[in-house]
């Protein structure tokens, strides 16, 4: 196996590799048949570190002293592949690149035009998606027709979000606990005759950081609390997590000083930290605007987008968790929701059109530019 790899890493000089802090290539190819491989090799104080993306293993090369190096990911999360299983990857590997180095342009051809959809990336209109199936209309659903109007008016008149920064004048925990028994009411929480503190008690993350105790109706305490110059006042909590849920999962009820103007005065801001929480989220907010009660909220325009099914979705490969999968694309793709191919199995056809597939890396040899 060693061999086969050395001469792999030989070959891999006479094309271009990328920086990505370490020098990088990136290689896609099959076995003739239906396997294929996506090959990311990178570089490192005299070690080559190959990992396949779509089979998840994982190997270190130092063809200098000509020794395999285990590595961390192998231990950990990666399958085990025997070495005979990495002389067949090798192996097929090297005659690749004997044939991109003959016809880049043709090998790279057909990468592009047989690479399995189940191992690309790319977006799509959410109205396309939610035209064929109605289980991803959900958000209009859930916050209803006239509270999603409302608050589609809001945003397009800029009435909220980041042109209109509400500002509270004073604040003490007793009137940040009436904030949330009017969040609470809205997502149809019986708070009668129970107290906002109660309440939050019962629904909150309660790693309060002291906010529970300190006087509840001084403005002077809670101001040194804000300012975490109050004695109570702990760290490494999750005093604004109003609704308790996962690191993706639950809704946040935030105070803040004010990025821009008058520093003495507080800014109440809602958001969930997941599309999950969303529907709940807005129909707080919309309770509290309501009360007349000053409040924001975070990313009004991409709501509404949502909310209209102006937004995209994103597809992945299946070998990438969806999990927090939206941090691999840039805010102004707008995506909302991250799916699997084969999610929409029985409508691929009908959506492949609308489809906006990310390029797949082009392997090219040195010599083309030399």
């Amino acid at each position: 196996m060693l061999a086969q790899g050395i001469q792999f890493l030989q070959q891999l000089q006479h094309f271009q590799y990328h920086l990505d802090t370490d020098p990088t290539w990136q290689i896609i190819f099959s076995n003739g048949k239906r396997k294929w491989y996506h090959l990311q090799i990178s570089y490192y104080d005299g070690v080559y570190y190959i990992y396949d993306l779509i089979n998840n293993y994982t190997i270190g090369i130092d063809p200098l002293n000509k020794k395999i190096e285990p590595t961390n990911e192998q231990i950990s999360f990666t399958k085990v592949v025997t070495h005979k299983e990495w002389a067949g990857i090798f192996t097929l590997a090297n005659n690749w690149l004997q044939k991109v180095a003959a016809d880049w342009i043709t090998t790279n051809a057909f990468v592009l035009k047989n690479y399995p959809l189940i191992y690309r990336k790319g977006t799509v209109p959410s109205a396309i998606i939610q035209n064929y199936f109605g289980q991803f209309k959900k958000l209009h659903s859930k916050v209803g027709s006239r509270s999603s109007k409302l608050f589609c008016m809001l945003a397009a008149t800029n009435k909220i979000g980041e042109y209109d920064n509400k500002v509270v004048e004073k604040l003490c925990v007793t009137t940040y606990f009436e904030y949330c028994k009017i969040a609470y009411s809205a997502i149809g929480v019986n708070v009668k005759n129970i107290s906002g503190k109660k309440l939050y008690e019962t629904y909150a993350d309660n790693r309060h950081e002291g906010l529970l105790d300190i006087d509840p109706d001084s403005e002077k305490e809670f101001t040194q609390w804000i300012d975490k110059k109050h004695p109570k006042r702990t760290s490494g909590g999750h005093p604004w997590e109003i609704m308790r849920g996962g690191n993706v999962s639950n809704i946040q009820l935030n105070v803040h000083r004010p990025l821009y103007g008058d520093k003495s005065k507080f800014v109440i801001e809602i958001y969930p930290t997941g599309n999950s929480r969303l529907a709940e989220t807005i129909k707080m907010f919309l309770a509290i605007y309501k009360a007349g009660l000053p409040i924001n909220i975070t990313n009004a325009v991409f709501i509404r987008q949502q909310l209209l099914s102006l937004d995209n979705y994103a597809i992945i490969p299946e070998y990438e968790s969806l999990h927090r999968a939206n941090q691999q694309f840039a805010k102004e793709e707008k995506i909302s929701e991250i799916m699997h191919w084969y999610s929409i199995k029985k409508q691929q056809a009908k959506i492949l059109p609308f489809i906006t597939w990310k390029p797949l890396p082009l392997l090219q040899p040195t010599s083309y530019n030399q």
